[in-house]
């Protein structure tokens, strides 16, 4: 009976879909340097370097994640957005912050920020990242398969 109850629980647990669970990476961990690694890729192209992460948010879901933090010069000096190379290319002058948010991939075994991918039927490119506090960019079809977890409650159905 003992054998037959286990061969149960083990067929049970074979034929189970694997489900990750939604998790923050403790400071310190090598994840949390890893994923915060990638993102401070597109961070420095924006702000330029040195930069340093405030973060608000950090969510791991097995090979994907989310990332939002307040960007800083070391030791927690506020960043002058006029003098990043954002600004200098003409860029951002609705930024009023410097904040990142950025989709995360672990892609060969190293996570990256993947370039943007093409619209559907457009020359438009959904982003993998965002410079300023407006979550509204994350809306959207693309987002929905691989990031679910960490989008609005809704707003992929």
């Amino acid at each position: 009976m003992r054998i037959f109850s286990f061969s149960i629980l083990v067929s049970i647990a074979l034929c189970s879909p694997l489900v990750a669970e939604v998790f923050t990476p403790a400071p310190g961990t090598p994840l949390r340097k890893e994923i915060l690694d990638a993102v401070r890729v597109p961070a420095i192209h924006t702000f330029g370097a040195p930069v340093e992460f405030h973060v608000t948010r950090l969510e791991v879901e097995g090979g994907v994640a989310f990332a939002m933090a307040t960007v800083k010069r070391l030791n927690g000096v506020e960043i002058d957005l006029t003098q990043t190379p954002m600004f200098l290319r003409g860029e951002g002058e609705d930024v009023s912050e410097a904040v990142i948010q950025a989709f995360v991939k672990r892609v060969d075994g190293q996570w990256v920020v993947e370039a943007p991918q093409p619209m559907e039927g457009s020359n438009l490119l959904w982003p993998q990242y965002a410079i300023g506090s407006d979550g509204v960019w994350l809306l959207g079809p693309p987002y929905c398969e691989d990031y679910s977890a960490f989008i609005f409650p809704g707003a992929c159905e």
